[in-house]
């Protein structure tokens, strides 16, 4: 799947997908006892958050569902049968943070599972600013073994960098984002 494909499929989910990252994040930074938590325990709680929002904010949107995988221990979002939307925090080079098994080699090199053969998997990365206290960049990408095939950044209108997070209290949820593309790849000697 390539940038414009991706594009028309999860162009209309723009908004959705940062305000459920960025919810999601929002509420475990008001998460009880979180100092107490180990890097591995953050991240789950994180991730758990996120999917949950995405859960809610996705409810009777047709095309799209949650579609968890309990024996392999995954948790997606299926967009119109043709992408599933995995939740994980990145690097600066847009690289998931894994515990390294076979099955996330095999995702991370964008090789999909046997599980999902008509399915791409894109990641939804979300990297939090130095402090840890806000998202400071949300992007879709395709995953590959050293840095994604492609990106997607989502960027609130207005902003370089810095999603806040909501106040619970705000009931307006028009979270309008600004996309940012990756450099379209040219092969070279490539005339034809």
């Amino acid at each position: 799947m390539n940038q414009d494909q991706a594009e028309s499929i999860l162009g209309r989910h723009y908004s959705r997908i940062a305000r459920v990252v960025v919810a999601g994040y929002g509420r475990y930074r008001r998460y009880p006892a979180k100092g107490d938590h180990r890097s591995t325990t953050k991240a789950n709680v994180i991730n758990d958050e996120i999917y949950a929002e995405a859960v809610r904010e996705f409810d009777g949107v047709p095309g799209v569902r949650p579609y968890p995988s309990p024996r392999r221990r995954l948790r997606f979002i299926l967009v119109d049968d043709r992408v599933l939307l995995w939740f994980k925090k990145v690097d600066r080079s847009r690289c998931p943070h894994n515990v390294k098994t076979d099955q996330s080699r095999e995702m991370h090199a964008g090789r999909n599972l046997s599980l999902f053969p008509d399915a791409e998997i894109l990641v939804v990365g979300y990297l939090p600013d130095r402090e840890g206290m806000k998202v400071s960049r949300i992007s879709i990408s395709k995953p590959r073994i050293a840095r994604p095939e492609w990106y997607i950044d989502l960027v609130p209108p207005g902003e370089a960098v810095v999603f806040p997070v909501p106040d619970p209290t705000d009931q307006d949820r028009g979270f309008r984002v600004v996309v940012k593309r990756s450099a379209q790849l040219r092969l070279l000697n490539d005339e034809a």
